[in-house]
């Protein structure tokens, strides 16, 4: 998109709730509301841990305090495995990427197409 004041290739951003495009010449710009899909995204997804022998200390600690759980409690699901949430992607995204960054096996259906 050229800048309708000098010409120049315009910039696209995303900031929050807002994008647009930004000329890096003038400064002259235009700015919409950004909705992020994870807000209008109305699936049910169910997260389930594959069950684990000998969960690490950290995937304990991850799990008991993203549910809000206590460490034994957080222990045994990782051990047993099987449903821990079910919800729409905005109500669950925090969750997996915990679980991601503590190396948890889990599988997320249908597909989850957010990070």
């Amino acid at each position: 998109m050229k800048c309708e004041k000098c010409g120049t290739e315009m910039n696209y951003f995303q900031r929050g709730s807002n994008c647009g495009h930004e000329c890096p010449n003038c400064g002259w710009g235009l700015v919409t509301t950004y909705i992020n899909p994870i807000n209008e995204d109305s699936m049910q997804y169910e997260l389930n841990i594959n069950p684990c022998v000998k969960p690490s200390v950290n995937g304990i600690k991850t799990l008991s305090h993203a549910m809000g759980i206590g460490f034994v409690a957080a222990k045994e699901m990782l051990e047993k495995g099987g449903l821990v949430k079910t919800g729409r992607a905005k109500d669950i995204v925090f969750l997996v990427r915990e679980l991601r960054k503590a190396d948890v096996v889990f599988t997320i259906t249908p597909e989850f197409p957010y990070e």
